[in-house]
């Protein structure tokens, strides 16, 4: 009786490519979070921050299971696409500096610019 019960411990896991992808782009969002964070851009930093719960596997089949919801593949894209436009929507303007002191202050600048273009 107790064969006829499967569990997800007795299944082995797998490692696609899209699985690899997500991991990826989830640590991507998550550093994105904290520079955007560390700046203050708080509406910049809760949409990356949802990008990141939303690419992570772990942290989206705890959300999904919550809300007893499974997203497909091509909806969760849309979903983090958005949510990056929007994030890139709500950061701030830059301005070119030309003093290095300037310049060394607008490091976390380029490093959120740079998490857009990679996207």
């Amino acid at each position: 009786m107790d064969d006829d019960i499967t569990t997800d411990i007795n299944k082995p896991n797998r490692l696609t490519v899209t699985l690899v992808i997500r991991w990826i782009f989830g640590l991507l969002f998550l550093l994105c979070f904290v520079v955007a964070l560390s700046q203050g851009n708080i509406i910049a930093s809760l949409m990356v921050l949802l990008a990141a719960i939303f690419s992570l596997p772990p942290a989206s089949k705890i959300l999904e299971s919550r809300i007893n919801l499974s997203l497909s593949g091509a909806l969760r894209f849309i979903l983090v696409f958005v949510l990056v436009i929007g994030f890139g929507a709500a950061l701030p303007p830059t301005t070119h500096e030309t003093s290095s002191v300037q310049n060394a202050a607008a490091v976390p600048s380029l490093i959120l610019y740079s998490c857009l273009i990679f996207m």
